[in-house]
Order: C-alpha cells, then sequence, then structure tokens
C-alpha cells in the first residue's frame, strides 16, 4: 500500500502544480499588461527567481527519498549456568539463536583452542554473536523469500560485504546446505539491487528503485536490572515461558530493537520494477512480524487458559500423590 499511496499523492501533485500554473499564468498576464511597461528588468528578475526557485522545487520533490521506517523487537535467552542460549516459547528468534550458537561454539572453539568453552555475554565477543545472529536472522529470514527475484546474489560479493561479520554462515544465506524449509530457497534480490558494505549493525540494500537499511541495537535484562543501548525491563523471558519447564532463572534476556528503512526513489514511481521492491519490502515486514515480540505476546495469549488449566492439574495431581 505504501507505492500506491506515493504514486496517488505523486499525481496530486502534479495537479495541483498544473491548477497552480493555470492560476499564476492569469495573474502575470495581468500584472504583465500593467506594470511590464514601467520597470521592465525588475519584471523580468522577478519572473525568472520566480521560473528558478519552482524548478529548484520540482527538483527537490523528484528526487528526494521519503524514508519510512518499521520497527520489530527480537529476543534471546542465555543460560549462564550452562553457557548456552535456549528456546524461549513463542519466540522464533530465541530457536535461531540457539542453533547459531551450536556452530558459533564449534567455529570458535576451533579458532581459539586454548579458549574452548570460555565464551562470556557480556564482552566483546558475546556482541560479536549477538551482531552475527542478528544479520544471519535479517540475511536468511527477513530477505529471502519463497518468491524468486531476478537479481541473485554473487556468493563471492556477498563474503565481501560480510566480511565484519566473521561468524556467519553463506551457506545457510544462500540456501547451499541442508538446514531447514528454507534451506532450498536462493537468496535473490528486485532487479537492479545490490547489497553494500555498511558497519558491524547494519545491512544495506540500494539501487536506483530505491533503498532498504536494517539496523540493530541491543541491550541485556539480568535479574531486576537492564545495561545496553535497549531495553525496557520487561522480563518477556519470564512471560512466555510462565507453563514451561524452561529454567529461566539463570537466564540473561537480550532484547534486540531491529529497524527496517526504507524509501522509493519518486522518478521511478511508475515502473515494474518499483513494484516488485515494494512486495520485497512488504515480504520483509511480514517476516519482522513473525519475529516480533508483540507476535510472541499473542501466540502466549491464545494459549494462555488451555495452559494454566494443564498447569493447575498437574499441581492439584501432584498435592494428592
Amino acid at each position: 500500500m505504501t507505492l500506491y499511496s506515493k504514486r496517488k499523492e505523486l499525481w496530486l501533485f502534479i495537479f495541483s502544480v498544473l491548477v497552480l500554473g493555470i492560476e499564476v499564468g492569469i495573474i502575470a498576464n495581468i500584472i504583465f499588461s500593467k506594470f511590464y511597461e514601467i520597470n521592465k528588468s525588475l519584471f523580468i528578475s522577478v519572473a525568472l527567481l520566480i521560473v528558478l526557485i519552482t524548478i529548484g522545487i520540482l527538483i527537490w520533490v523528484m528526487f528526494r527519498y521519503d524514508k519510512k521506517l518499521f520497527i520489530s523487537r527480537m529476543l534471546f535467552a542465555y543460560d549462564k549456568e550452562n553457557k548456552l542460549f535456549v528456546d524461549i516459547p513463542h519466540s522464533p528468534p530465541s530457536v535461531r539463536a540457539r542453533i547459531l550458537f551450536n556452530r558459533y561454539k564449534i567455529l570458535f572453539n576451533n579458532q581459539n583452542a586454548k579458549n574452548q568453552n570460555n565464551f562470556k555475554l557480556y564482552s566483546e565477543q558475546g556482541e560479536d554473536f549477538i551482531n552475527n545472529a542478528v544479520a544471519q536472522i535479517i540475511l536468511s529470514r527477513f530477505i529471502k523469500h519463497r518468491e524468486l527475484y531476478k537479481e541473485k546474489v554473487n556468493r563471492e560479493r556477498l563474503k565481501d560485504v560480510l566480511v565484519k561479520y566473521k561468524y556467519i554462515d553463506i551457506d545457510d544465506i544462500l540456501g547451499g546446505e541442508e538446514y531447514e524449509e528454507m534451506s532450498s530457497i536462493e537468496l535473490t534480490l528486485p532487479k537492479g539491487f545490490m547489497i553494500v558494505p555498511t558497519d558491524n549493525k547494519s545491512i544495506k540494500i540500494v539501487s536506483k528503485y530505491g533503498f532498504l537499511t536494517f539496523k540493530w541495537v541491543f541491550g541485556y535484562r539480568d535479574g531486576s536490572w537492564t545495561i545496553g543501548d535497549y531495553g525496557n525491563g520487561i522480563s518477556y523471558t519470564k512471560l512466555l515461558s510462565a507453563f514451561d519447564k524452561t529454567e529461566i532463572s539463570d537466564c540473561t534476556e537480550v532484547q534486540i530493537k531491529v529497524e527496517l528503512e526504507y524509501g522509493f526513489n519518486p522518478i521511478k514511481l511508475f515502473m515494474k520494477n518499483t513494484v516488485e521492491f515494494n512486495n520485497f519490502i512488504d515480504r520483509c515486514i511480514a517476516y519482522m512480524e513473525d519475529f516480533d515480540i508483540d507476535r510472541s505476546k499473542e501466540k502466549f495469549n491464545s494459549e494462555v487458559f488451555s495452559n494454566m488449566a494443564k498447569f493447575l492439574e498437574k499441581k492439584f495431581n501432584s498435592l494428592k500423590q
């Protein structure tokens, strides 16, 4: 719907300019007939200034990107006692973090033989893993779609772009190895788009049709306090694990705020490839919503009464025994 609303805005703008131009033309003819002969140089100067300002406004409108922002929040949980990431009920990001961490430990231990099993969450190493995990989820879940787009992603170029992410799994992103149901899907982009280098907390895709940028910040919640750039003090891990056997008393909750900023090139609004780009954004947002904390809460709320009944029944039976 974003693209079609932008098209509507552009048509309204063009129509308004035409109507205003006609009205200004009528007024200009009246002024011209009365004042041109009195002061020709001043009249020509004012007319040229108005024309230049009008052209400048048109160029600014046509070339500027009207940026939109969509925000999603993901959830990881780290078990400090057993030194591993654990699954949180109804939270797909936590499952992905657990899978990626198992692979990360193997790679890290191979590269750091003297420091095996010495992972620390509150360290550069921990931050490095979270950045890798978020980038992996964005590329392999948010950006990779079942719809096959026209622009194939070159493996070697992708490696160069993601060189700051030391432990990222290129095969999982591109669909080169057998992982899950999405592993056979190729990573493709809308025609003319490419992933470009940024820092280690963002991923950017650009084209003459528009752009989109993923950026993220994260914070930790441990016990009753919160540290880091992001964290609102609410323990979602405790809530979602209320009726589950998962032991969360020794878990540190990691909240990640992911921002998707995107914009369309107004000159290309009526191109077919811009429509494809718009559909691509819609799919990215749909995956972000599926990984969001609020979606996890919705799933939890839909099952809370049945889970509570089962929980109370078990407690009652244990008391009877």
